[in-house]
């Protein structure tokens, strides 16, 4: 008998992210859903304006970005705001890594710029936040 070769294949599936209500908040101006990517994005989203301790059955969970247009524009601030939310972000199960930049647009706006790695990819999400609204843009 010859020599047996036992070949194995590699399989890559795309990972399920889930499907959820599209947008970034529970109550859409038009009802849609979303999935994959776009639906890790707009649960991050959530997570991002979700105050900590606002939720019974996750009370750790949640980052309300919108503390942060008030908060002194010190450097100090920034490193640690920027460090919390990649730390937020990296809660979900579903990211491997995030970087976070906050940039100030107005001194009642800011931007926080998200560079998200998923087992798919990387992805950006921007969020525009002022004190009472976030608004996803990219």
């Amino acid at each position: 008998q010859g020599d047996r070769y036992v070949r194995s294949a590699v399989v890559l599936m795309a990972t399920d992210y889930g499907t959820g209500i599209g947008g970034p908040t529970d109550l859409p101006a038009q009802w849609y859903y979303a999935s994959g990517l776009k639906n890790l994005g707009n649960n991050i989203a959530r997570r991002l304006m979700t105050p900590r301790g606002s939720m019974s059955w996750a009370l750790t969970e949640g980052y309300d970005v919108r503390n942060l247009v008030n908060l002194e524009a010190t450097a100090r601030n920034q490193a640690a705001a920027e460090a919390a939310i990649a730390a937020e972000v990296e809660r979900d199960d579903r990211v491997v890594s995030c970087e976070a930049t906050i940039t100030r647009v107005t001194p009642q706006s800011i931007l926080v710029a998200l560079v998200i790695t998923a087992s798919d990819g990387t992805f950006p999400l921007v969020l525009s936040v002022d004190s009472l609204t976030v608004a996803v843009l990219g």
